[in-house]
């Protein structure tokens, strides 16, 4: 299987990825890597399931225009 192949296979979107968030967890974005927009959308989308859900990031920035 090729390196794209397996890339594509495990591609999900922000929407699945956040699922996996629980009450009380601490997320962390990586330093310099930019503001990863469309996670925070999607993690603000459950708003009203979570508590406690703590983001720390350093560095980081929005997207350059």
């Amino acid at each position: 299987m090729s390196f794209q192949a397996i890339y594509k296979s495990k591609l999900v979107s922000a929407e699945e990825t956040v699922k996996v968030v629980k009450s009380g967890d601490q997320i962390d974005w990586s330093s310099f890597n930019g503001q990863p927009a469309l996670l925070d959308q999607a993690l603000a989308a459950r708003k009203e399931e979570l508590t406690n859900v703590h983001i720390r990031g350093a560095s980081s920035q929005g997207p350059v225009a």
